[in-house]
C-alpha cells in the first residue's frame, strides 16, 4: 500500500489506539494479544486487534486465533489496508503456533462478509441473538 505503513512496534499496547479499540479488549481467555496500526505518515488510518484464545476441551480446536476488529478509515478503503493487517495478524498467529483464525462478522454486514470470503474465510457457524 503506498504512503501507508504498517506498524507492531508497541504489541499489547492498546492506549495509542482510539478508545473503540480500547473497548475491545476482552478478559479471561486470552493468552496473547496484538495490536497493530497503519499509518500515512503519522495519521492511524487503521487498525487490527487480535489475540490467541483458549477454547474449553469440547471444542476440536482448544487454542485460535480470533480478529476481534479490523477497521479502516473511509478514505483508505479499498486501498489494501486491511489485507495488509490481517496478514501481520496470521504471521503472528503462525509465529505463536496458531494454524487457525475466526472473525465474527454482523451478519448485516454484507460487505465486510464479501471482504472476508475473499480474503479465504469461510463460514462455519452461525449464531443467533434474541431480545429479551
Amino acid at each position: 500500500v503506498v504512503g501507508v505503513k504498517i506498524t507492531n512496534e508497541k504489541k499489547g499496547d492498546a492506549s495509542q489506539f482510539p478508545s473503540l479499540l480500547n473497548q475491545t479488549l476482552k478478559k479471561g481467555k486470552v493468552c496473547k494479544d496484538l495490536a497493530d496500526g497503519a499509518y500515512d505518515k503519522n495519521k492511524l488510518v487503521g487498525f487490527i486487534r487480535a489475540s490467541i484464545e483458549k477454547r474449553s476441551p469440547i471444542y476440536v480446536i482448544e487454542k485460535i486465533g480470533f480478529i476481534h476488529c479490523i477497521m479502516v478509515k473511509p478514505d483508505y478503503l479499498r486501498k489494501g489496508i486491511a489485507k495488509q493487517l490481517l496478514k501481520e495478524a496470521e504471521k503472528w498467529f503462525l509465529k505463536n503456533n496458531v494454524d487457525k483464525c475466526e472473525i465474527d462478522v454482523v451478519s448485516k454486514n454484507t460487505i465486510a462478509i464479501k471482504v472476508f470470503q475473499k480474503l479465504g474465510f469461510e463460514t462455519y457457524q452461525n449464531r443467533s441473538v434474541k431480545q429479551l
